[in-house]
């Protein structure tokens, strides 16, 4: 069964040795299949909704790696969320947020606004802002399947993008894999993809 490919995607950078990610990107289909063709990475996994890349590549060199923030604690994950949005617009001003496990895995990939941000900092579980639904969720609500135990990284590559180091309680999925990364992207021509 062949799926389209979304026209906007979200690229993240991994690095396949420490897990690390190192770049995130918000690109158009056209872009990222250039990307792809000049790309040294030896494997890209794709997400469930088939508009998020994970594209394994060792950090080059000569490459600028953004600069990483860890935020320790309460105080400085709120003065963090204050600062940022300070200069925002008020409202759904959205950036990507990336879940990932205490492994490395990367199990999924939406978006958060302040009021989500500030949820996720109050309930201590991984919250999103749905734009499909135009509301605040917290993962995991109706499945039980939450995302906790949250250490908050910020990676400021363009867009700033935050990291949610998390312990995964069930499948981050909603097929029910433990993680929307499950497939392994082959080719353009067959958008249908290959379960790892």
């Amino acid at each position: 069964m062949s799926t389209q490919i979304s026209q906007k995607i979200t690229l993240i950078k991994q690095d396949p040795n420490s897990n690390k990610i190192w770049n995130v990107n918000l690109l158009d289909r056209s872009e990222l299949q250039i990307l792809i063709q000049n790309s040294k990475a030896y494997k890209i996994e794709v997400d469930c909704d088939l508009d998020t890349f994970v594209l394994f590549e060792n950090i080059p060199t000569n490459e600028r790696i953004p600069d990483r923030l860890f935020l320790r604690s309460e105080n400085e994950i709120e003065k963090w969320i204050e600062n940022f949005f300070s200069n925002k617009q008020k409202g759904n001003f959205l950036i990507p947020a990336i879940a990932q496990d205490k492994k490395g895995r990367i199990l999924m990939q939406a978006w958060a606004n302040e009021e989500a941000f500030r949820s996720a900092l109050n309930s201590g579980k991984a919250t999103y802002f749905s734009r499909s639904r135009n509301k605040l969720w917290i993962k995991g609500e109706e499945s039980g399947h939450f995302q906790k135990n949250l250490e908050w990284e910020i990676i400021n590559s363009n867009p700033i993008s935050v990291i949610y180091h998390t312990d995964q309680i069930g499948a981050a999925c909603h097929t029910g894999e433990y993680t929307c990364f499950f497939r392994e992207f082959k080719t353009w021509e067959d958008p249908s993809l290959i379960k790892m």
